[in-house]
Order: structure tokens, then C-alpha cells, then sequence
């Protein structure tokens, strides 16, 4: 029992540091790979005050442009969330807000569209009659809603965003760039699927439709992120052609989570899926120096210790 332990926690940290190298290599390929596909800053259609703000303000509440000025769009004017029950008393206060926050920001020129779990079984039983079984046979409840937050893009189009996300400014100017089919935020060492916009039937949701399955891994985290999470959108984006890919922009970071003049979104504490093995492959990631001095020492330590074994057994010999 002792040695299965071990050996966990040592895959656990050899993928950790694996994670914290690869950081590098995503952000080369964004960079430079798929350097077109990032938005700039004159691409999305801010007002003129706006950017020219100093560097150190803070925006105010609320931040509304004119909506008659963002009508050339292929992405519908919809928000798609989920819920596991529709009692919003059982949000987290800070939840609470941000929903609150992006709600009454676009209630006006947004259809609004909430999503319990079980809103989202019938929905998948009704228009995906043939991805209902590889619905329920994945292992963890957060990979349906991953699955869940791709088939309602691809069904209606529009904007899906998790609760925990609240809106800095509308998300009008994001789905108005011109030729934007489709929208995915930059987040360290990818992309993320906590906030996306695209058309209906975009081509890069059928693959993602068709790719996702439900294999498991010895960690329920590796098991979400690499086969319907962030890591799992992330592969799909970065091998995929370009046909697949077509009209797909780059949110940068600077406007999806940074707090920066130009920032769309304040993003408050959620992962509620998140174990004790997420905790601490993310802990791997972030201090991926001194993990990996630690990997190195346990094996050393676990060579060490298999050499003397065999001595002891070849002299009892």
C-alpha cells in the first residue's frame, strides 16, 4: 500500500514537472506559431478614451459601449452557464457576484440562457442522441459539463462562461472582431475552456465533439484536463489544421485575466472539482524548480536503495 502511495505521488510529480516545462514550449508556439490568430488591442472596438487610460487604472463599474456599433458578427448574442440546481441561494457569495456582474451587464442587448445538470442530460438526450453514451460514461461529473459547454456552442453559438467568471466591461467588442468565427482566452501554458464564444457548427467544436473521450488516468485530474479539459481544448487547437481552425482569435491574457486597464474579466476563487491531486500537480507547476530537485533526490534515494538490496542479496548468496 506504502509503495503504490509512493510511487503515485512520484507520477504525480514527474507530470508536474513535465507540465511546468512544457509552459515554455506553449508559449513559443502561441507567440510565434499561431501569432495571427491573437487579437491585438485596434482590433477590438473599444471606446477612444478608453485606451488611452493610464496604466495604473482600475476600470469602474460598469463599462458599457454602444451596442449599435457591434451588429458584423457570426457569433450570437447569447450566455450560455450552468448550475447544478436552479437555487442560486447555493452559489458562493463571491459566485453570486460575478454571475450578478456579467447579468446585468448584458441583459439588455444578450439572450440569457442557465443550465442545471439536469437541463443539460435532456438537452444532450434530445439534439445528441449518439454522444449520450459516451456522455455518461465518463467518471467524473465536471467532464460532462465540459462536454456539455461544447455541445451548446455548437448547437446555439454564443458565449459560454463558468460562474466564477465576472464581467469587468461588456463582451460585445470580444465576438465583434471582424472575421472572428470563434474565441479562446490565453492562459498560462494554453488555452482555456472556462470562457468561449463561437458560432454554431464551427468545425473546431465537431472535432472537439468527435476527439473527447472518457480514458482514465491513475489521477482524476490528468483524467479531466487531458481528455475534455483546458489541456485536452489546448491539443486539439494547436494540432489541428488550419481549415479547423479557421476565424479562431486568441483572447491574450492581458484582456482575460490580468488587472490592466484593458481587462474584460475579474476572476474570483471556484475549481470546485479540483482533489487533492490537483492541488498539488498545480503546486508542481508553479514551483517547478524545486520539484524537480525533489524528483531527483527520490531517485537517487530509490536507486540507492535497490542497489543495496541487490548487494545484500548477492553476499547472502
Amino acid at each position: 500500500m506504502k509503495l503504490r502511495i509512493r510511487k503515485r505521488v512520484f507520477a504525480a510529480g514527474l507530470l508536474g514537472i513535465v507540465l511546468f516545462l512544457c509552459n515554455p514550449v506553449m508559449f513559443l508556439a502561441g507567440k510565434y506559431v499561431f501569432a495571427a490568430a491573437f487579437l491585438d488591442t485596434s482590433e477590438i472596438l473599444l471606446p477612444a478614451n478608453f485606451l488611452a487610460l493610464p496604466a495604473d487604472f482600475i476600470p469602474d463599474l460598469p463599462q458599457q459601449p454602444d451596442p449599435h456599433q457591434f451588429n458584423d458578427t457570426t457569433i450570437p448574442r447569447i450566455i450560455h452557464q450552468t448550475w447544478r440546481t436552479a437555487d442560486m441561494s447555493t452559489l458562493k457569495s463571491n459566485w453570486a457576484w460575478a454571475h450578478r456582474s456579467c447579468h446585468e451587464r448584458h441583459d439588455r442587448d444578450f439572450t440569457y440562457m442557465f443550465w442545471t445538470d439536469a437541463d443539460l442530460l435532456d438537452f444532450v438526450q434530445r439534439h445528441y442522441a449518439d454522444f449520450v453514451p459516451k456522455f455518461l460514461s465518463f467518471p467524473h461529473p465536471i467532464q460532462q459539463i465540459d462536454a456539455a459547454r461544447i455541445l451548446l456552442l455548437h448547437f446555439y453559438g454564443g458565449i459560454y462562461m463558468d460562474m466564477d467568471i465576472g464581467c469587468e466591461r461588456s463582451m460585445l467588442p470580444l465576438i465583434s472582431v471582424s472575421g472572428a468565427r470563434g474565441v479562446l482566452p490565453q492562459t498560462m501554458g494554453g488555452l482555456s475552456n472556462d470562457w468561449m464564444a463561437f458560432e454554431p457548427k464551427h468545425p473546431f467544436l465537431e472535432a472537439i465533439i468527435r476527439n473527447m473521450h472518457s480514458t482514465r488516468t491513475f489521477m482524476p485530474y490528468l483524467t479531466v484536463m487531458l481528455t475534455t479539459g483546458p489541456a485536452f481544448v489546448t491539443s486539439q487547437f494547436y494540432w489541428s489544421d488550419s481549415e479547423t481552425r479557421d476565424g479562431i482569435r486568441i483572447l491574450p491574457g492581458r484582456f482575460y485575466a490580468d488587472r490592466v486597464p484593458e481587462v474584460f474579466f475579474n476572476h474570483v476563487n471556484g475549481s470546485t472539482w479540483h482533489e487533492a491531486d490537483a492541488i498539488f500537480v498545480r503546486w508542481v507547476i508553479g514551483h517547478g524548480i524545486y520539484a524537480l530537485l525533489v524528483a531527483v533526490a527520490l531517485a537517487i534515494l530509490i536507486f540507492m536503495k535497490r542497489k543495496q538490496r541487490k548487494e545484500y542479496s548477492i553476499k547472502i548468496a
